[in-house]
């Protein structure tokens, strides 16, 4: 088991959930990296924290998409809703492509602790991930 806390990835396109973990990499962030494909399987992790064989640790950070198949980030930050004590414990972060007004306020309501604009360009995004590494990572 590692000394540090994982970081959960939901990310649905394989060329954006790539990007991502090569740029924490880049970044220097020394967390274990677990990644899911959809809203439904980051809830099943989540489920599953301390629980039989799929045990795992809580995420020390969910990095989440709004846009996923079968359950979408929404319905993750809702579920996360239900159960307090973990959403406490573990900041959750949405990093989309979309800036429409209403799912950023939708999402905050939800209780995302921050949105994150997805940038097209790969430096944007180290420098948009360092940001959210310095503010939930590294206090």
């Amino acid at each position: 088991m590692s000394a540090l806390r994982p970081i959960l990835i939901a990310e649905d396109g394989e060329d954006d959930a790539f990007l991502i973990t090569k740029a924490l990499e880049e970044i220097q962030v020394p967390n274990p990296i677990r990644l899911v494909r959809n809203g439904a399987d980051a809830i099943t992790y989540l489920e599953h924290l301390g629980k039989g064989p799929l045990s795992s640790e809580i995420p020390a950070l969910l990095l989440l998409d709004l846009r996923m198949p079968a359950k979408d980030g929404f319905d993750v930050l809702a579920w996360l809703n239900q159960h307090p004590a973990l959403k406490a414990s573990l900041p959750a972060v949405v990093l989309s492509s979309s800036l429409v007004a209403a799912e950023v306020k939708a999402a905050c309501d939800l209780g995302a602790r921050e949105f994150v604009e997805k940038p097209l360009a790969y430096h944007k995004l180290k420098e948009a991930l360092l940001s959210v590494k310095e503010k939930w990572l590294d206090t």
